[in-house]
């Protein structure tokens, strides 16, 4: 496999995982005097409550998934460049 190949499989798998960040959904884990309970907050794109703890699992969820996708434009961009330079070096045949 060559590198243009590879870093396409990278973006892509990037973008994927970026996508599925933002469509899980994101649990709060507290304690109060009953004992350790568990809230359900949605997703990052279709939010189901508005608590001020659900906000802040949701905006760290969306942080990273924002890091990850970027990650993989870079990849894609990558694979771009590597593209070019591949087709810029190969030398032209003798007529």
């Amino acid at each position: 496999m060559n590198l243009r190949n590879g870093l396409k499989m990278l973006g892509a798998a990037g973008i994927v995982l970026c996508v599925i960040l933002l469509v899980t959904p994101v649990t709060y884990s507290g304690e109060d005097d009953n004992g350790p309970y568990e809230n359900n907050c949605g997703s990052v794109v279709a939010a189901a409550n508005s608590w001020d703890e659900c906000d802040v699992e949701r905006n760290g969820r969306l942080t990273l998934s924002l890091i990850v996708g970027g990650i993989g434009v870079c990849f894609f961009y990558g694979a771009y460049l590597a593209g070019k330079t591949q087709k810029d070096t190969k030398e032209p045949s003798d007529p």
